[in-house]
């Protein structure tokens, strides 16, 4: 899958990725994600990435930066289940989020108001 991800979604990704727990199989799989997600030293520089307590921030002038991925097919499945369990999602960031959502395919049918 090919995915144009803006700084705030790649974060948002990175953030829910990192914290999951699972056999070895997701263990290594996550991992590849993240590699392919995380900041490098030289794009933290360049876009002025801040990592403080677990929270990134970047400059607004940057905000609008789209990067792209390719991910494999068990990758996708990968992100899709952990951003579906995620329950850290705000309404401050809602056409952020359902812009995402819509890129990795994940539609309101799926919707839970628990």
């Amino acid at each position: 899958m090919e995915l144009e991800l803006t700084i705030w979604q790649r974060a948002m990704l990175i953030t829910i990725i990192r914290p999951l727990q699972g056999d070895l199989g997701m263990f290594w799989m996550g991992g590849r994600v993240l590699d392919m997600l995380e900041f490098t030293e030289e794009e933290r520089s360049e876009l002025g990435v801040v990592e403080k307590a677990g929270q990134m921030r970047w400059p607004a002038e940057v905000a609008g930066r789209v990067f792209d991925f390719t991910l494999s097919e068990p990758m996708v499945r990968l992100v899709c289940g952990a951003v579906r369990q995620f329950r850290g999602w705000s309404q401050a960031m809602r056409k952020e989020t359902e812009d995402l959502l819509s890129k990795l395919g994940i539609g309101r049918e799926e919707d839970s108001a628990e």
